[in-house]
């Protein structure tokens, strides 16, 4: 299971979840305790032209197979999104270091919308180790806000 999926916890002042790295975040970007789905916060993730910004989560989970059933989701809203650029969410496999295989779901279409539930269930594309999960938003302007992340196996 994703640890701190709601992104509830945070250490001090940060604005970065527990549990979670984030890349090219800007002072705009992290902690929103106003705009949630549930809980006392999500994330929030600002267009910067030029920039892409990421937030990820390695789960191990070792004796992985072929096969295994996931349910992948999470809720996003979004305002004023250009419509050029990524707002997705990845699901990567790892057999040691090696990427065992992938799935991809983008964020729902819309330029501005009230938060939107996204979910995708699959089989595991091969032997796994460890899942890597990765947001990513790489549009010049815009906000997305992501909350309540589950991976089910």
């Amino acid at each position: 299971r994703i640890l701190n999926g709601g992104f509830n916890t945070y250490t001090g002042s940060s604005l970065i979840p527990r549990s979670w790295t984030m890349v090219n975040f800007a002072g705009s970007d992290g902690k929103d305790t106003v705009t949630r789905k549930e809980g006392s916060a999500s994330v929030k993730v600002t267009g910067a032209a030029g920039r892409t910004k990421t937030l990820t989560q390695t789960i191990n989970l070792p004796g992985g197979k072929a096969g295994d059933l996931f349910n992948f989701s999470f809720w996003v809203k979004t305002s004023s999104l250009p419509s050029a650029g990524l707002c997705q969410a990845q699901v990567s496999f790892y057999n040691g270091t090696a990427l065992a295989g992938s799935k991809l779901l983008k964020c729902p279409a819309g330029a501005t919308y009230n938060w939107k539930q996204a979910k995708l269930n699959f089989a595991a594309p091969a032997l796994y180790t460890k899942v890597v999960i990765k947001f990513t938003f790489s549009k010049s302007g815009g906000t997305v806000w992501w909350d309540l992340v589950s991976l089910i196996k």
